[in-house]
């Protein structure tokens, strides 16, 4: 484990030690950061503009455009490069924030703070496909994409948490307006950041991936797991849309702590949510999780109808903290299980489906809210969603735990993915849901696996056994279990660079080209750009222009 670690350390470090990779992880971060504080500051802005039906029209005028318009939105990445497109979304999010803080200062009509509201959201929802697949196109191997998915995590985790706080103190010194001019420089700063890099990654003229809204639900339809799994799912994201209205309430109504207190509480909830990350890691290989769903749903629907009850400051967070909590574990055990229980030609529309739920939840929380407001006041507007939520919770409890004894844990591919340095960092739902596709494949004393010319269609873990790797008929190297081979031809979209042949019987398990791509890349439309993590391994066998026909490279690992 030691051992491990030390690995992965010096994997991050380099990866740090990467310029252009550095500029964008901390942009990325910046952005991070901006999103959650704006997002604050216009609910806090419309709530002392209008009260509870002005928030519910500025929140919904936020997610609506956006939740209509992602699948077109994510198509500009290919058409003029992502490093373009994200260079121009993190320009376009400071200008629109700007114009906002001059129509707050100004004390501009409503409804133009509303369109610049909007447009912020947009351009917000533009950045984060083109972030994902500019990624690809500036690191140099496999394990430093790894490393910089890695180092996301951690920064969105901190920024979740930092952000919100900062705009709620800003909030409290001169209001909305001045949270709103702090993001603005956030977002200008990114760009700065991510400028020198816009061109790293080539436009793609061909739409890759990606499914329909329509086809999506189409696949769901037909998968009665699904169905109910992402059904629990949109019922959480209704009550994470109603939390950050419920929050404005209860620091202005409720707990009377000022314009900063939505962001203070935003930031306790982002608390909570971080220490869940240290809790779900135990999850990893857990056979059983429909009850971990079930108890971390009732809770935070429970915490959230006692909210209304309450009027002190102090349990207000400690409640707000157990909200983020469970909203935490039930994020990670939820989308397990949906790994779990989608087969794998079902498992990408889940998941797209699951991105349109989550911004239609938003909006339909924000709905709620209002009409919770309005029968019974501000303490009605938690008491109401936090009884409904329990009541649906109840509802589909027994299906769930249905589903969860249908779903097989493949306990022997995860422990097999975490030896291999591609996929040792990855999070437990990623590295499940891939052992979910791995495929096992056996092979006798002298059996050719992959073959030097070949084209490349799978990638293969060794389970048990050694092979032998040989270029040009000269063996140069032998590999066995808990190491992997066959990923230069996949990313590279080249012939296969050596031979791998079994030395006695063998057991591998193989992915498809497609889904181990999709791992490293975390977004389809990136895969053309991914070609250049393998030209990193091509230079280390010396496999690089100046080679001589015939001559052959250093002992390679990984051919």
């Amino acid at each position: 484990m030691s051992e491990r670690s030390a690995q992965n350390r010096a994997v991050i470090s380099r990866a740090l030690r990467n310029r252009a990779l550095r500029r964008v992880e901390i942009a990325y971060g910046l952005f991070v950061g901006a999103e959650w504080a704006v997002w604050v500051a216009f609910l806090v802005y419309g709530y002392i503009h209008g009260g509870a039906s002005s928030t519910m029209t500025i929140a919904l005028v936020q997610v609506v455009p956006t939740a209509i318009l992602s699948p077109l939105l994510g198509m500009l990445s290919n058409r003029y490069g992502p490093g373009r497109v994200l260079f121009a979304s993190y320009l376009c999010q400071a200008a629109f924030m700007i114009a906002a803080c001059a129509q707050i200062a100004l004390s501009a009509p409503r409804w133009t703070v509303f369109v610049s509201a909007a447009l912020v959201s947009v351009s917000i929802t533009v950045g984060r496909p083109a972030q994902a697949a500019l990624v690809p196109a500036i690191v140099r191997t496999p394990d430093e994409l790894t490393a910089s998915n890695v180092l996301a995590g951690w920064s969105e985790s901190a920024w979740k948490l930092i952000a919100p706080a900062v705009a709620g103190l800003l909030m409290a010194l001169h209001g909305p307006g001045l949270a709103i001019a702090a993001t603005a420089l956030m977002a200008l700063i990114g760009a700065f950041l991510v400028g020198p890099v816009s061109s790293s990654a080539r436009p793609q003229l061909a739409e890759e991936g990606g499914q329909s809204l329509f086809a999506s639900l189409a696949v769901v339809a037909r998968q009665p797991a699904l169905r109910v799994v992402l059904g629990v799912q949109g019922s959480y994201q209704v009550i994470a849309g109603a939390t950050d209205f419920l929050m404005v309430i209860l620091a202005l109504s409720v707990v009377h702590i000022g314009q900063g207190g939505a962001g203070y509480m935003t930031a306790v909830l982002g608390a909570g949510g971080l220490m869940a990350g240290i809790v779900t890691v135990g999850l990893i290989g857990r056979s059983k999780l429909a009850a971990i769903v079930i108890v971390a749903l009732l809770g935070a629907n429970v915490f959230l109808g006692v909210l209304g009850f309450n009027s002190t400051v102090v349990l207000a967070f400690v409640l707000l903290g157990a909200v983020g909590f469970c909203g935490g574990v039930f994020d990670v055990s939820a989308r397990t299980l949906l790994q779990r229980a989608a087969p794998p030609e079902s498992l990408a529309s889940a998941f797209s489906l699951l991105e349109s739920l989550m911004d239609a939840g938003l909006a339909f929380g924000v709905v709620i809210v209002r009409v919770a407001f309005a029968l019974g006041g501000a303490r009605g507007a938690f008491w109401i969603p936090g009884l409904g939520g329990v009541v649906v919770v109840l509802a589909v409890s027994r299906k769930l735990l249905a589903v969860d004894r249908s779903a097989p844990v493949p306990h022997v591919q995860i422990e097999l993915l975490r030896r291999v340095p591609i996929f040792s960092c990855l999070s437990g739902p990623a590295l499940e849901g891939i052992a979910h596709q791995l495929v096992p494949q056996s092979a006798g004393a002298g059996e050719v696996v992959i073959r030097e010319g070949d084209r490349g269609d799978r990638y293969y873990l060794i389970a048990d056994g050694t092979l032998r790797v040989s270029r040009g008929g000269i063996e140069v190297a032998t590999i066995g279990r808990g190491q992997g081979f066959g990923e230069i031809a996949l990313l590279n979209d080249s012939p296969r660079t050596a031979s791998v042949t079994a030395e006695g019987d063998v057991l591998l398990y193989a992915l498809d080209k497609e889904p181990f791509v999709l791992v490293l890349t975390g977004h389809v439309a990136a895969h053309e750009s991914a070609k250049t993590i393998a030209s990193g391994h091509l230079r280390s066998l010396g496999m690089d222009k100046t080679m001589q026909p015939g001559q052959l490279p250093p002992r390679p690992e990984h051919p």
